[in-house]
């Protein structure tokens, strides 16, 4: 499972910011759960209080669709998938992060 990781690493910046907060460029592994489907393990990148980026290699997630990533020490944060490519996600969170949401908390500060 190492290798769909690493397309992590293919990110391009782009000038067209368009996103409400800053991302930071902070990594860790979480896992990707969906109703019906086997969690799938993820790198999780450039994440803020609204989203973060995914690199995975699960084939079923696509845009549009409820996820949810799941944190090493349990905390589960509910997202939609709006876009898709080479192996990475863009993950947008149905809920800004919350002062009680310590672990999301601590990979943005």
């Amino acid at each position: 499972m190492q290798a769909p990781l690493r397309l992590h690493d293919r990110i391009v910046s782009n000038d067209t910011e368009r996103r409400r907060d800053p991302r930071e460029p902070r990594s860790t592994t979480a896992s990707v759960v969906m109703a019906g489907k086997q969690p799938a393990e993820a790198l999780l990148s450039d994440i803020s209080t609204y989203g973060c980026c995914v690199g995975t290699a699960a084939d079923w997630l696509r845009p549009g669709r409820c996820v949810s990533i799941g944190l090493a020490g349990g905390l589960k944060i509910d997202t939609i998938v709006r876009w898709k490519r080479d192996g990475l996600a863009g993950l947008e969170l149905l809920h800004p992060v919350t002062a009680d949401q310590l672990e999301w908390l601590a990979l943005i500060d």
